[in-house]
């Protein structure tokens, strides 16, 4: 993938991902879950870095709702990339 394609597939997934940070941090995890799953239904695994941030905020998300298996399993995917 050449760097103009990764960027615009950043510009792609940003806004989701965006979106998911600020409903975590309003305490709307089920939203940010879904703003995260539709960030990752534009990204392939061939896009780590961005595949691998998405996966941190799902493993922040599933921490902060008491959820240790689940962010321990997205933060793994994380830094399997």
């Amino acid at each position: 993938m050449s760097s103009t394609q990764r960027s615009k597939k950043s510009l792609e997934v940003k806004p989701f991902y965006d979106a998911a940070a600020e409903a975590r941090n309003a305490g709307d995890f089920e939203t940010a879950k879904e703003f995260c799953a539709r960030a990752l239904e534009l990204l392939d695994e061939s896009e780590a870095k961005l595949f691998a941030i998405v996966h941190r905020e799902l493993g922040y998300i599933h921490a902060e709702c008491g959820d240790p298996a689940m962010a321990e399993k997205h933060y793994r995917q994380a830094i399997a990339v």
